[in-house]
C-alpha cells in the first residue's frame, strides 16, 4: 500500500518576492498577484502531490519582520508561531537582499526547518547583480534554491527539498 507523507509547507518572505506566484507556479492554481505591499492580507493554501508526498504549501501575507505591526503581519506572525513541524520556506528578491536576509535572520531564531527560495535571478543579472549563493549558503547553513517563481523555474529542484 502506497502512504503518502504528508509535509506542510508555509510560504513567508517580503512583500512582492514571488509567494503567491511560486504557490501559483507549484500547484497550478491562478491566485491573483500584484506588485504593491499588502496584495495577500490573508493565508492562501494549495496542495499538491509530489514523489509519494502530500504537501500542504499555505502562501502568508508578505512582511518585513515576524514581528507583526499590521493586520498582515499579525496572520503571519501568528501562523508562523503556531508551526511546529512545517518547513518554512522565504521567497527573497535576490536585488535586496540585504533587506530581505534580515527577515532570514530572524526566522534562523526560530530553530524551525528553513529554505530560502531566491527569486528574480534574471532580473538582477540584467541589473549586474552577481549573487553568490554557495558562500550564502554557506555562511548560513541551509539550503537555498535558485528559481523563477513566475514561470516556475526550478520547480523540480525546489520540491527535491521535500
Amino acid at each position: 500500500m502506497n502512504r503518502y507523507e504528508d509535509i506542510n509547507v508555509v510560504l513567508t518572505g517580503n512583500p512582492n518576492t514571488g509567494k503567491t506566484s511560486l504557490l501559483n507556479a507549484l500547484t497550478g492554481m491562478s491566485l491573483h498577484v500584484g506588485n504593491w505591499p499588502g496584495k495577500t492580507v490573508e493565508k492562501k493554501e494549495g496542495r499538491i502531490s509530489y514523489k509519494n508526498k502530500s504537501i500542504n504549501i499555505v502562501d502568508l501575507p508578505g512582511t518585513y519582520s515576524i514581528t507583526p505591526y499590521s493586520e498582515e503581519e499579525k496572520v503571519s506572525h501568528d501562523y508562523l508561531m503556531a508551526q511546529t513541524n512545517a518547513v518554512i520556506v522565504q521567497t527573497v528578491d535576490v536585488n535586496a537582499l540585504e533587506r530581505n536576509l534580515l527577515m532570514t535572520m530572524e526566522l534562523l531564531a526560530l530553530g524551525k526547518k528553513i529554505i530560502l527560495a531566491f527569486n528574480f535571478n534574471k532580473e538582477a543579472k540584467r541589473r549586474g547583480i552577481k549573487i553568490d549563493v554557495s558562500e550564502i549558503r554557506k555562511v548560513l547553513q541551509i539550503p537555498i534554491v535558485v528559481i523563477e517563481a513566475n514561470n516556475g523555474e526550478n520547480k523540480e529542484e525546489f520540491l527535491m527539498r521535500f
